[in-house]
């Protein structure tokens, strides 16, 4: 098990018995150094999420928004092994990387950047736990001529790889928006699909339910929870009009497989 401190600047690993589910004492840390060009958002680092390779499973990918950089780590042998700063990837300054997402079939990788409303589409080599440099694109979740407050907060990719959505939090249009991006099937990078309201106000955190048919969105400020229709072959969302109210800030979600 995986856990990131944003304010302390650290991550932390921690074993599971899988016959009981009881989490172990701590087996491994690590403090990040340093600080990015933003002195009000990165004065210090900022780990955002912890990322497990799904298709090695041996390597963990660590966003951190305040140094603009995503750390590499073996996990291999049960600890941090990459501790010497040595395996990283930076992205632009001021970029601010938050989350990531994984290709189901194709080994590529996308970062979401909370500060410059980005994803950034990179080849994934999961041999060696690795970002290869440079990326193959830099897409914007909004227009190029925006300039209000915005804040980019949650990336999926649809199970089958051909449709990837961001997350837009702001307060004027076109931000507070889901953004679809559609995914090339050979390169992996993204075209632009739709822009879409969220629904809500400030959507935190979103997910697409297990048959691809729903999207579920959360609004932070509104204390909101919307459903949108989903079309995989156009990857168009539709507001079904259903919502749930006074839900205390809405972050993220989960659906449970049924039987």
């Amino acid at each position: 098990m995986f856990a990131s401190s944003y304010t302390q600047g650290t991550i932390s690993l921690y074993p599971v018995d899988p016959a009981t589910g009881r989490i172990g004492s701590l087996a491994s840390s690590m403090q990040f150094y340093g600080h990015g060009t933003n002195p009000n958002r990165q004065e210090s680092p900022h780990p955002h999420s912890i990322n497990v390779d799904p298709k090695s499973g041996g390597f963990v990918y660590v966003p951190d928004l305040g140094l603009d950089t995503v750390f590499s780590l073996d996990i291999s042998t049960g600890v941090f092994k990459n501790t010497s700063y040595t395996d990283v990837t930076h992205l632009f300054a001021g970029a601010g990387p938050r989350h990531m997402a994984f290709h189901p079939t194709l080994p590529v990788a996308y970062v979401l950047s909370e500060m410059g409303s980005t994803i950034t589409t990179y080849k994934l080599d999961s041999t060696i736990g690795y970002l290869t440099m440079p990326a193959l694109q830099n897409a914007k979740t909004l227009p190029d001529n925006f300039s209000g407050f915005s804040k980019a907060a949650e990336v999926h990719v649809e199970p089958n790889g051909k449709w990837l959505f961001a997350s837009n939090r702001g307060y004027q249009s076109p931000s507070n928006s889901i953004t679809v991006f559609q995914v090339d099937p050979i390169t992996g990078t993204l075209t632009l699909n739709g822009r879409y309201p969220s629904g809500g106000t400030f959507p935190r955190g979103m997910e697409l339910s297990p048959d691809s048919d729903i999207l579920v969105v959360g609004g932070q400020d509104t204390n909101n929870i919307v459903t949108m229709k989903f079309d995989s072959q156009t990857g168009i969302l539709t507001p079904t009009g259903y919502a749930l109210t006074n839900i205390a800030s809405p972050v993220t979600f989960a659906f449970v497989p049924q039987a």
